[in-house]
């Protein structure tokens, strides 16, 4: 028979065990709501991607060196896939409600945004070497022959093609346009910066050394070179405003995020450059290079670094601090994807990776 001052004694015991416990929930379940970004999923590709992430209204698009298209939701729910037998050589383009994308071995399709059946096929075409763009109804193309070309999105065929003489391995392209001037393409390669007319191909300027990087900033070009060096070009008629040289080769950039040009040392800088005045700003001192140019969110830069580690800083601009990191185990060897409060990741080994960041959290740190 157990004395009642030892059931008193076990029933008080029991008691405080049973508060310990809920203030141990309580105290987890705070701590889960002060991290700064939780994972909301992690959806296999089945293949590593050279395309990076193409954001969407609603999830976005990713090719991979399996032959492989995919839609995804903003929860990561696959929507669609499609095998296209060889490595999506760029990342596609989307014009309405079609995606234009190509392989390596050269076939270009035309797909349906909404649901990924074929509308049309061309086989036996130079692989794009750079980023596909949508221009109007057309996206214009830089291919492995050193030609560009614009093909019409709903049926593929050829609209114009410019020959540039040289046979690049990678570019970068953009289209750009403003209220005062039509819209045009502008095409960088190792070896020439050329910027052609959208609507019939024709070159207004072109200029050597190249460009391993390129960004636009008003009526400017910005042009990285392989060396370090960074110039703004006007864009109607490449005429030289700037250029300063940074002091070592780039490894990612230039892009312009919080009114300044930003551009990943391999140095390990991350250098802010007024886009205006070519002067340098600050810069941002990494535990390692910038692995591609960072994405913004907030009053931060998301910066993914070189190193088999995955990782992914959250950095205040010209400060030390880090308002949080993330690692995914594996390379990151594309920009991060912001769509308002998610962030998605695309680590070498094939995965899509979707976070959900906590503003308040952030802004606490």
């Amino acid at each position: 028979m157990i004395h009642p001052a030892t059931s008193l004694q076990l029933a008080t015991g029991g008691a405080a065990r049973y508060r310990t416990q809920v203030v141990l929930s309580c105290a987890l379940a705070w701590l889960a709501c002060e991290e700064p970004a939780k994972r909301e999923f992690s959806t296999p590709t089945y293949a590593p991607s050279r395309t990076g992430l193409l954001a969407l209204s609603e999830g976005l698009l990713v090719g991979n060196e399996g032959g492989r298209l995919m839609r995804l939701s903003p929860s990561g729910q696959v929507m669609w896939q499609v095998s296209l037998g060889r490595e999506v050589a760029a990342r596609p383009a989307v014009v309405g409600d079609v995606v234009v994308t190509s392989t390596v071995s050269g076939e270009w399709m035309g797909l349906g945004l909404a649901t990924g059946e074929e509308r049309w096929r061309r086989a036996e075409q130079p692989a794009a070497v750079a980023s596909l763009l949508a221009a109007g109804e057309q996206v214009i193309a830089l291919g492995a022959d050193g030609a560009v070309r614009s093909l019409d999105a709903t049926s593929g065929a050829t609209s114009w093609r410019r020959a540039l003489g040289e046979s690049p391995r990678d570019g970068a392209a953009l289209v750009v346009g403003s209220p005062s001037s039509p819209p045009r393409a502008v095409v960088a390669t190792g070896e020439s910066i050329s910027v052609l007319e959208v609507g019939d191909g024709r070159i207004l300027w072109r200029q050597r050394p190249g460009a391993v990087g390129i960004a636009v900033y008003g009526e400017s070009l910005l042009a990285l070179s392989s060396g370090g060096a960074l110039s703004a070009l006007a864009i109607e008629s490449g005429a030289n405003a700037w250029r300063i040289e940074l002091g070592a080769a780039p490894t990612a950039g230039p892009c312009l995020l919080h009114g300044s040009a930003w551009v990943g040392l391999s140095s390990g800088e991350l250098v802010a450059i007024d886009p205006a005045t070519g002067q340098r700003r600050g810069s941002l001192v990494l535990p390692a290079p910038a692995s591609a140019p960072p994405a913004a969110y907030q009053d931060l830069l998301l910066v993914p670094l070189l190193g088999r580690e995955g990782r992914l800083l959250a950095h205040r601009p010209f400060s030390s601090a880090v308002a949080f990191e993330l690692r995914v185990d594996s390379a990151l060897r594309a920009s991060p994807l912001v769509q308002g409060d998610r962030v998605f990741l695309l680590p070498s080994d094939g995965r899509v990776l979707g976070y959900r960041l906590n503003p308040a959290a952030i802004a606490r740190r």
